[in-house]
Protein backbone atom coordinates (compact mmCIF):
# COMPACT_ATOMS: atom_id res chain seq x y z
CA UNK A 1 0.00 0.00 0.00
CA UNK A 2 1.67 3.62 -0.72
CA UNK A 3 0.69 6.31 1.41
CA UNK A 4 -1.04 9.39 1.30
CA UNK A 5 1.87 11.40 -0.16
CA UNK A 6 2.54 8.83 -2.94
CA UNK A 7 -1.34 9.00 -3.94
CA UNK A 8 -0.68 12.65 -4.28
CA UNK A 9 2.23 12.35 -6.61
CA UNK A 10 0.51 9.85 -8.85
CA UNK A 11 -2.59 12.65 -8.42
CA UNK A 12 -0.23 15.50 -9.97
CA UNK A 13 1.45 13.15 -12.35
CA UNK A 14 -2.14 12.65 -13.94
CA UNK A 15 -1.97 16.18 -14.17
CA UNK A 16 1.24 17.10 -15.50
CA UNK A 17 2.37 19.36 -12.42
CA UNK A 18 5.05 19.61 -9.94
CA UNK A 19 4.18 19.97 -6.68
CA UNK A 20 6.18 23.20 -6.66
CA UNK A 21 3.48 24.27 -8.99
CA UNK A 22 0.58 23.96 -6.97
CA UNK A 23 0.09 25.70 -3.45
CA UNK A 24 0.81 23.49 -0.54
CA UNK A 25 -0.33 20.42 -0.11
CA UNK A 26 -0.41 19.05 3.44
CA UNK A 27 -2.12 15.86 4.58
CA UNK A 28 -4.53 15.22 7.72
CA UNK A 29 -4.94 11.82 8.98
CA UNK A 30 -8.32 12.72 10.15
CA UNK A 31 -10.98 15.68 8.81
CA UNK A 32 -10.57 18.64 11.75
CA UNK A 33 -13.80 18.74 13.72
CA UNK A 34 -14.79 22.15 11.80
CA UNK A 35 -15.11 20.04 8.73
CA UNK A 36 -17.87 18.43 7.36
CA UNK A 37 -19.04 14.70 7.01
CA UNK A 38 -17.13 13.14 4.17
CA UNK A 39 -14.94 16.06 3.67
CA UNK A 40 -11.63 14.47 1.25
CA UNK A 41 -9.93 17.83 0.88
CA UNK A 42 -10.37 21.88 1.90
CA UNK A 43 -8.35 24.83 2.13
CA UNK A 44 -7.31 27.07 4.76
CA UNK A 45 -4.72 29.83 4.84
CA UNK A 46 -3.74 29.22 1.22
CA UNK A 47 -2.87 25.28 1.91
CA UNK A 48 -4.56 22.73 0.70
CA UNK A 49 -5.26 20.15 2.93
CA UNK A 50 -6.05 16.33 1.84
CA UNK A 51 -7.38 13.90 4.43
CA UNK A 52 -5.29 10.68 4.71
CA UNK A 53 -8.03 8.67 5.85
CA UNK A 54 -10.86 9.55 3.22
CA UNK A 55 -12.34 6.91 0.88
CA UNK A 56 -10.12 8.57 -2.35
CA UNK A 57 -6.86 8.59 -0.45
CA UNK A 58 -7.25 4.98 0.54
CA UNK A 59 -8.28 4.27 -3.14
CA UNK A 60 -5.39 5.90 -4.34
CA UNK A 61 -3.10 4.73 -2.08
CA UNK A 62 -4.20 0.80 -2.73
CA UNK A 63 -1.20 -0.66 -4.46
CA UNK A 64 -2.54 -2.12 -8.36
CA UNK A 65 0.03 -1.02 -10.41
CA UNK A 66 2.79 2.15 -9.98
CA UNK A 67 0.18 4.08 -8.68
CA UNK A 68 -3.13 3.01 -6.81
CA UNK A 69 -6.87 2.54 -8.55
CA UNK A 70 -6.59 5.03 -11.18
CA UNK A 71 -10.06 6.23 -11.03
CA UNK A 72 -9.31 6.82 -7.68
CA UNK A 73 -5.74 9.22 -8.22
CA UNK A 74 -7.65 11.03 -10.99
CA UNK A 75 -10.91 11.39 -8.92
CA UNK A 76 -8.06 12.87 -6.08
CA UNK A 77 -6.11 15.00 -9.06
CA UNK A 78 -9.53 16.87 -9.75
CA UNK A 79 -9.77 17.11 -5.92
CA UNK A 80 -6.52 19.11 -5.73
CA UNK A 81 -7.84 21.05 -8.74
CA UNK A 82 -10.80 22.08 -7.18
CA UNK A 83 -8.73 23.16 -4.18
CA UNK A 84 -6.35 24.99 -6.05
CA UNK A 85 -9.20 27.53 -7.53
CA UNK A 86 -10.11 28.26 -4.35
CA UNK A 87 -6.94 29.94 -3.53
CA UNK A 88 -6.20 31.02 -7.01
CA UNK A 89 -9.92 32.61 -6.83
CA UNK A 90 -10.51 33.72 -3.63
Amino acid sequence: MLGAASAIVCALAVLNRSEAAMPPIQVLDTPPAYASVGTEAFVRGGSIYVIGSSAVVRDASARRGRCGDIFAVKKLASILVHEEWHITHP
